[in-house]
């Protein structure tokens, strides 16, 4: 009975768009066309419990949208709006244009989870002089801390939803930098569709490299952002250094 209560649930369940009151909706299928849609104050209990959105909305971390219409006599609603309620994961593999959906934590793709290199592929937006270091398998930037303002860099990829983690090494390079080095450290920040989702602390010039492993399920684009904080030596003259993000890769079913 369970199992054929959610295979109906989930047949109902679509991705939304932005509507108006009666809102038009255009579908792609071979060809594409508009249809006219009721936009309905609609509730949602779920296991006993209240899930209805105060305002009838819901935030997708790219825009707001309906929680639900009714087209033809069948209501439609976001499908992650209804995995995130029932605690299951939504995976979207791009090539074959498939959702697996399964419980949290549960490997559910029919292809292999497999690691692919973010360190080599491109950016979707970048703050900073960031260079590709084949040598180390990583991204580098060169870094300055000054008595007045800290020195801010970032990256960021568009993950679309489709990796369940992504796994790097933080660090300060030793060698290659004649200016002095970085006195007051480096902090690495990640964030995913702007919440911060990891944060390595102060590394120092001379420390270990910080390895990390983020949880990425469901982010649509993750940000790495590394700050050299205002330096305790209150010189004029700059401490300097290149840090650098190696092995930095996806764990993903879209290659």
């Amino acid at each position: 009975m369970k199992k054929f209560a959610m295979r109906r649930l989930i047949l109902i369940c679509v991705v939304c768009v932005l509507l108006a009151a009666f809102g038009t909706i255009t579908f792609a299928q071979g060809i594409q066309r508009q249809i006219n849609v009721a936009l309905l104050p609609l509730r949602f209990i779920i296991a006993g419990i209240d899930r209805t959105p105060p305002d009838g909305m819901i935030d997708t971390g790219v825009s707001r949208v309906p929680a639900g219409f009714i087209f033809q006599g069948t209501t439609y609603v976001p499908l992650r709006f209804i995995s995130d309620a029932l605690d299951k994961d939504v995976i979207w593999e791009g090539a074959t244009r498939t959702i697996f959906i399964g419980p949290r934590g549960q490997a559910i793709a029919d292809t292999p989870l497999m690691e692919i290199p973010l360190w080599s592929g491109p950016l979707a937006s970048v703050r900073g002089n960031w260079q590709v270091n084949r040598a180390r398998s990583a991204l580098e930037t060169g870094m300055r801390t000054f008595s007045n303002n800290p020195d801010i860099q970032s990256m960021s990829f568009n993950l679309n939803s489709l990796a369940t983690r992504v796994s790097g090494s933080f660090y300060i390079r030793r060698d290659g930098w004649t200016r002095p080095r970085i006195l007051a450290g480096v902090i690495l920040t990640i964030l995913g569709d702007g919440k911060a989702l990891f944060t390595s602390g102060v590394l120092m010039d001379g420390g270990d490299p910080i390895s990390f492993i983020v949880d990425t399920h469901g982010i649509l684009q993750l940000t790495l952002r590394v700050e050299a904080p205002t330096s305790v030596n209150a010189s004029p003259i700059p401490s300097a250094g290149i840090v650098g993000i190696s092995n930095l890769n996806a764990l993903t079913t879209d290659y």
